[in-house]
């Protein structure tokens, strides 16, 4: 939804791609040691450390005009980074991890409006699981390429962009990336510890590199500038966040067992078959526990974080009704009907 909102193309691009892309892009020179990298047959390969390179072969695969621009790529895509193994821990700090990353084309005088929307989208989505942002601008570090009077544009580019969108931030000098600064979000979890979760770069360089081109309205060939970003970043360290963020007590919309149904003796059993038969269609993930006594099933579900428990008995059968822990009972029509308005709206039941 996210993409649709940003017009953005989603694409798939390979995990491996010779040495000489790397090299192209800055990586091998200015983070091989992060990489991956191998010699099979005489040539030297790297895993993909980061999808710009292959983003960016997409874009020169037919000539572009300023008609085209900009021209975006999303990609849910892997990533392999070679962590020291001290520096490893859990979901958050991983060798390989799944991003949600783009790459955005733009002519220079785009860059503003396009980064005020991807902030926008940004905000939309912390705001979907009670997150409160913080702004954080990096500028250029020791170890960059470029000249820099294009890092005091682009820097430039990116505060404007802030200001635009109403926003304060505070300043991290020379903590940006080496081919560009950006823009770090950050935000506080329930437990007070601060994660960062989407960059956003401005880049000048990388497409110089690829002599990236578009034919502007007077027929000549310009260079476009791109825009790196993900909005959760890793999915495995976004997970862990969450997790920790909500106690394992994920909302409704986003629980993997969002229902568990819980007879109370087998006579109840097809009315539990029924419940699930409509939940499942609904678009719910639910399940059925006959296993043991009720007590003990309560207890499993709640040790396990189900979003929501419901009970059923002869009473519940006789009035089409269930009854939700901690809610009481309600009508099974009612039930489906506020169930499928959390998954929609996404909030707790």
């Amino acid at each position: 939804e996210v993409n649709n909102d940003l017009l953005a193309e989603e694409v798939w691009t390979p995990h491996v791609a010779k040495a000489e892309l790397w090299k192209m892009s800055g990586h091998y020179a200015h983070y091989k040691d992060k990489m991956f990298i191998w010699t099979q047959d005489d040539q030297e390969w790297g895993l993909k450390a980061m999808n710009c390179p292959m983003h960016i072969q997409i874009y020169r695969f037919r000539p572009r005009s300023y008609k085209d621009l900009p021209v975006r790529y999303a990609e849910f895509g892997t990533n392999f980074r070679r962590e020291q193994s001290g520096e490893l821990h859990g979901l958050s700090r991983v060798w390989a991890f799944t991003m949600d990353d783009h790459h955005f084309m733009v002519k220079p005088d785009q860059i503003q409006d396009e980064v005020v929307r991807i902030i926008k989208a940004c905000f939309r989505v912390y705001d979907l699981f009670g997150f409160t942002p913080q702004v954080k601008l990096a500028t250029k570090p020791e170890d960059s390429m470029g000249a820099p009077e294009l890092w005091h544009k682009a820097e430039e580019a990116l505060e404007k962009a802030l200001g635009v969108a109403g926003l304060e931030f505070t300043l991290k000098e020379g903590d940006g990336a080496f081919y560009g600064p950006k823009i770090d979000i950050y935000v506080t979890d329930s437990m007070g510890r601060q994660w960062q979760l989407t960059t956003i770069q401005v880049d000048f360089f990388m497409p110089e590199n690829f002599s990236m081109k578009y034919t502007d309205e007077n027929g000549q060939p310009q260079q476009p500038v791109m825009i790196h970003f993900a909005i959760l970043g890793s999915f495995e360290r976004f997970m862990s966040v969450i997790i920790e963020h909500f106690g394992g007590n994920l909302p409704f919309w986003l629980a993997p067992d969002q229902v568990r149904i819980l007879p109370i003796t087998d006579k109840q059993s097809e009315y539990a078959k029924a419940i699930l038969t409509d939940l499942t269609s609904a678009g719910i993930h639910a399940e059925i526990d006959s296993e043991g006594t009720l007590n003990k099933r309560v207890r499993n579900a709640e040790k396990e974080k189900v979003a929501t428990i419901i009970v059923v008995g002869d009473k519940e059968v006789v009035a089409r009704e269930v009854n939700v822990r901690g809610k009481g009972n309600l009508k099974l029509e009612e039930f489906l009907k506020q169930a499928r308005e959390a998954n929609l709206r996404r909030r707790n039941l």
